[in-house]
């Protein structure tokens, strides 16, 4: 397993590397489709289990329950919303070692102010973004393998006498494959430690190589969680669980002479009592660790910190989510919410 777990690392670097081939304008291809993962800086090994973490990574649409649901919305201040919905399935009976897994993301922004070369106001135009996402997840024992494939359009609306050449960058597609390994909370000592790998494998696109506009996804991502989980006594007389988690993500893409690195980090307190869960969560969201080109090195610190909460009551959730930007943008807000359904 050891030199299994080691191709796959090295595979995944190796995909990332090679990516240059291919990209786009799809920045909302890497948006939180739960508020629990935002909560928790945007780690994709937060959702494990959560059908929403199939735009991440395929190995975590994984759950004891038949059926799984999630419905998140999300909305900021620059007019910027997305409604998605994911569902994972897994037989009780036959093939039960798969989980199958389906989603959707809509996504808007709207009123982008469009100006002439004398910086004239013309007009507003608006990009819709549509992704669709198929996955399949394989359990074998502790571990968890799956792959996905995933088609993504972007489609900028009103756009004023466009040149004929250039019409393909208001409207394109994007299609890419997905490979996640997870190893989940293997106990060491009082902890659990969880391992989370992803890759994406770029299939085909309208125009090619983007390589003028900017990375599609991230490539690769390596995390993981240490989990600590212990019980205590409410009023000396109602005993419950309470759990620390720790999150750590590690995001690669490179794109021709861009390069750019991700952290993204949380901390989760959660408190267990029979059928019901309350858990706080914070962390820090895209700590870029270097932006190169091929004439300078910059040190972006897109830092936003994040926070939210996640009530559960027997196989219903509801998990709200907010951040705050303030490295370099302004200071801004904004908040999101996801309901999970289990049966």
């Amino acid at each position: 397993m050891k030199g299994f777990l080691l191709y796959i690392i090295i595979l995944s670097s190796f995909l990332a590397a090679d990516e240059n081939q291919f990209g786009g304008s799809y920045s909302f291809a890497n948006i939180p489709t739960s508020a629990f993962s935002l909560s928790l800086g945007n780690t994709i090994t937060s959702g494990i289990s959560l059908p929403s973490s199939l735009q991440q990574n395929p190995a975590n649409i994984w759950s004891n329950n038949k059926l799984n649901t999630d419905i998140t919305h999300f909305s900021d201040p620059f007019d910027a919303e997305f409604s998605s919905l994911f569902i994972s399935y897994g037989s009780e009976k036959t093939l039960k070692k798969y989980r199958f897994g389906l989603g959707a993301i809509y996504h808007e922004i709207g009123e982008i102010e469009l100006f002439d070369d004398e910086a004239n106001f013309i007009s507003f135009s608006s990009n819709k973004n549509v992704g669709v996402y198929l996955g399949l997840s394989r359990r074998i024992s502790n571990y968890f393998i799956g792959s996905s494939i995933t088609y993504l359009s972007s489609n900028f609306d009103n756009i004023p006498d466009p040149e004929t050449s250039n019409l393909s960058l208001f409207k394109m597609y994007y299609l890419y494959s997905s490979f996640g390994l997870c190893i989940r909370e293997i106990e060491f000592k009082t902890f659990k430690i969880a391992l989370n790998i992803a890759t994406k494998i770029p299939l085909s696109s309208s125009k090619g190589a983007f390589t003028d506009i900017g990375s599609a996804v991230d490539g690769s991502t390596l995390g993981g969680k240490i989990t600590k989980i212990s019980e205590a006594y409410f009023l000396n007389q109602y005993r419950y669980r309470y759990k620390f988690d720790y999150h750590l993500d590690l995001s690669f893409h490179k794109q021709g002479e861009y390069n750019r690195n991700y952290i993204r980090t949380g901390l989760s307190y959660g408190i267990f009592y029979g059928d019901y869960e309350l858990t706080l969560n914070c962390g820090i969201k895209d700590i870029s660790i270097g932006e190169k080109y091929s004439f300078d090195v910059i040190k972006d610190y897109n830092m936003k910190y994040t926070y939210g909460v996640l009530i559960k009551i027997n196989r219903i959730s509801f998990s709200f989510s907010g951040y705050q930007s303030f490295i370099p943008m302004p200071a801004f807000n904004s908040y999101n919410g996801t309901i999970s359904i289990g049966i």
